[in-house]
């Protein structure tokens, strides 16, 4: 899996975009040594994906994420976090915000529950 992200758009240099898209290769099943596809059924190993790099999605997009310092490329959703969850995406007003949440369309994998404590970054918005 592969994407393509314009260089004059992108906070990252060239060597670490192709860094980070090897990784999201990597933890998206295209390198078979890596055990059984994790890849998304529209996404296919040695595609060429569009990303407009930004930092928000809508629920329902599919993007490129970083999460505990692991590349993914998911559906981007948000759930009502859970009573163990919830102090943590409360803000100074008492107000319980969602919590995201990436999906893979494969659905053999559990969707990923992102936890406020870990590292989680929007790379971008896939576009096609």
């Amino acid at each position: 899996m592969m994407a393509f992200l314009p260089w004059s758009k992108c906070a990252w240099s060239p060597a670490r975009c192709a860094a980070f898209l090897r990784q999201v290769a990597h933890h998206n099943g295209s390198n078979k040594r890596a055990g059984p596809c994790k890849r998304l059924h529209s996404y296919h190993n040695g595609q060429i994906v569009w990303v407009k790099r930004c930092e928000e999605l809508e629920c329902g997009d599919i993007g490129i994420f970083v999460y505990d310092d692991c590349g993914y490329l998911k559906k981007y959703d948000e759930h009502t976090p859970d009573k163990s969850q919830a102090e943590f995406l409360t803000d100074s007003y008492g107000v319980v915000h969602n919590q995201p949440v990436l999906v893979s369309l494969n659905t053999k994998y559990s969707p990923i529950l992102i936890s406020p404590e870990q590292r989680f970054e929007v790379v971008g918005k896939v576009l096609n």
